[in-house]
This record gives C-alpha cells, structure tokens and sequence, in this order.
C-alpha cells in the first residue's frame, strides 16, 4: 500500500505566445507546486482486477483523469497486475490549480512503485503530456519554466520564504472556453519572464496572467477575489491558469493565516498554503 501526496499549482506567470497549426495554444509560463494537495492510497491487485478507483469514495472511470493515468502507464508497458486507488479530493476542480492533472502524474509515479518498472524519463514524460498539458510538470514539480504546450519543463530558482493564499469561488471555468474568450478578447504578453527569473530581480512585480482579462469575463467573482485580497496588501495577486482560483502572495506564514482567515468569511474556499518543492510525492509505503 503506498499513500501519496498530489500537490496543486499556481501559475506566477502565464503568456500565451503563438498558436500552433492544430489550434493549441503555446505557451511560456512558470509554474509552482503548493502544500493544498490531493491523496492517494493506491495497492496493486491481481490482473483480472483492472482498474479499481474510487473518488471520495465514489466509483469512477474512465472520465477520471487518474484511471486513465493508470490504464495508458498499464497498457504502455504491457502490465499484468492491476491497481486499486482510493483519491480524496481537496484541490478544487475548475479552478486553474492542476488538480487533476497532479492527481494523473501521482499514479504515474505511483504504479511504477508499485509495479516495478522503470520507464526512461522520456517515455513518462511523453505519456503524461498525452494525458494533459500541466501533467508533465506536475510529475517533477516544484518551480519551473514551462513551455510549448507543456512538454518543455525547466527548473528555476525564485526566492520566497512567504506564504500563500488561495481563494476559490465555488463555480469552476472551462479551460476550454478561457482559451476562446482570450482569443476574442485579444491581448499581448502579461508577464515579464525573463525579468522575474533576473538574479536578485524582485520577481513578485513582473508577475502576469495573460488568461486573467477572460477569467474576470467569465466569472465575475474573479474581480472581486482581487480587490478583496488587495486590500490586505499582499505582495502580489493573480488568477491562476485559467482560473477560477485566485491566489496571493503574503510576506509571511502569519500574515498568510490572518489574511485566509479574512477570507474565509466571504469565500466558499479560502486557506493558507506555502510553495512545495514536488509536484507528487510517496508519503508513506
């Protein structure tokens, strides 16, 4: 049995910088793991078991980007055994933090603990970015500078010590459907990467989502989360991916605490989180 963490992620920066021929947009964003995350209790089973996942305590399928993890990683390597994964979901869905996609890079690793096997790097990575643009990253995690349609993943350093507040409004966006309301809104680059990843730069003040004109058009609450959290004076605050999800950046743990408990009053989720250093990890075996 093993249990795993599947930790969400925040965009601290996101531009969109050309198209590709089949429609999907580029991208060049850096992206960073957060302490909310998922867990996993996953077992191996006998073959003529399969696939067994249960969310929340629910059965799911093939819709669940988990259990299409774990049969693309079975059906790959040609393995015989099967798996069982119970998912207890506390990253909110439709949100722009990665949860599902954390969730499909958690049983990735996982399986191959529990299996045995070993696939080269290129292989795991070429078969999490077919099963979702933010899973690559979410196999390595951490901070990093994400580009293409998420296939190119580089570590990079950016100093904070801070805390982290995330709000969510309850209603979800269609990622989808941000795409094609950016695409109707128009729009330049939002953030300044190569300034953020400056040594020394105070990196929070080039920070940019250039998803958050259509998130504030297809979700109104977006707006309101930002003027809330500014009113705090957090260092920094954004929409993350393509929303609904806010988050800010805080000087410290405390001020992180306070400024969630704030929130929590106006809020369906409001909580207080610190970046992490993975983006899936085996917590217990």
């Amino acid at each position: 049995m093993l249990r795993m963490h599947a930790y969400a992620k925040i965009n601290l920066a996101l531009n969109i910088v050309g198209t590709r021929a089949d429609g999907y947009h580029l991208l060049d964003m850096i992206m960073q793991s957060i302490q909310l995350h998922d867990t996993l209790e996953m077992e191996s089973l006998p073959a003529e078991q399969g696939i067994r996942l249960l969310c929340d305590g629910f059965p799911a399928g093939e819709e669940n980007l988990a259990y299409r993890a774990a049969a693309r990683l079975r059906e790959t390597l040609d393995i015989k055994e099967g798996v069982g994964i119970s998912l207890r979901k506390r990253i909110p869905v439709q949100a722009g933090l990665g949860g599902g996609s954390a969730d499909a890079a958690a049983v990735l690793r996982g399986c191959c603990a529990l299996w045995g096997c070993s696939p080269s790097q290129g292989m795991l990575g070429d078969l999490a970015l077919r099963l979702g643009a933010d899973v690559p990253f979410c196999l390595t995690g951490g901070t990093a500078r994400v580009r293409g349609v998420g296939e190119r993943v580089e570590p990079v350093t950016l100093p904070f010590a801070g805390g982290v507040v995330v709000l969510h409004p309850g209603t979800g966006i269609s990622t989808p459907e941000a795409y094609r309301r950016y695409d109707a809104l128009g729009g330049g680059l939002a953030a300044d990467i190569e300034a953020m990843l400056q040594p020394g730069s105070h990196w929070q003040q080039y920070m940019g989502n250039a998803l958050q004109p259509a998130g504030k058009a297809l979700c109104p609450a977006v707006t309101a989360m930002l003027a809330d959290l500014r009113q705090e004076s957090p260092l920094a605050a954004m929409m993350t991916g393509s929303g609904s999800a806010v988050f800010a950046l805080c000087q410290d743990d405390a001020h992180a605490e306070a400024l969630a408990a704030a929130m929590h009053a106006r809020w369906p989720v409001a909580l207080a989180t610190r970046f992490a250093e993975a983006g899936c990890r085996i917590v217990s075996r």
